[in-house]
């Protein structure tokens, strides 16, 4: 979908980093989805602290003059600012600060692990994996990665 050439997307990136980066935030994925006539820029934000409100509104408010401006008031367009959901992956060390104690889901090169983020490092992190027999007590099996192993990495939300 066309809604911006490539050197007004770059713009919009720079923008919205310089804007994050003013409040203490960054600029996690920009994204343009809907349909033509109806376009939605979503712009998630996230940082070591957590997104307020009035970090959203002002951004969205800075961007919204920039795309006035590019687009034109007569384009039809949605601009959603806002943090990151459950289901989006975790990708800085400061993230997996946040979700200590929750269930996640790493995928290395050696392939998945699932279990309880137990710790947080510089280099990486400790997870206490998830036991496949609850017939019978086993050690609790630990296993270290690095984050530069991390290939993906989610929170598995539990009910």
């Amino acid at each position: 979908m066309d809604v911006l050439t490539p050197d007004e997307s770059a713009a919009l990136s720079s923008i919205a980093q310089t804007a994050a980066q003013e409040r203490g935030l960054e600029v996690l994925r920009i994204a343009i989805r809907g349909s033509k006539s109806r376009p939605v820029l979503e712009v998630i934000l996230d940082g070591a602290r957590q997104v307020s409100i009035e970090d959203c509104e002002v951004l969205s408010k800075t961007l919204q003059g920039y795309l006035d401006t590019t687009l034109g008031t007569e384009t039809n367009y949605r601009l959603d600012v806002l943090s990151p959901g459950t289901d989006e992956p975790l990708v800085h060390p400061y993230q997996f600060k946040r979700v200590l104690g929750r269930k996640i889901e790493v995928t290395t090169d050696d392939g998945k692990k699932t279990g309880r983020l137990k710790e947080t490092s510089e280099s990486g992190i400790l997870l206490t994996l998830d036991q496949k027999k609850k017939s019978k007590p086993e050690a609790v099996e630990e296993v270290s990665v690095a984050f530069t192993d991390v290939r993906k990495a989610k929170v598995i939300v539990e009910l």
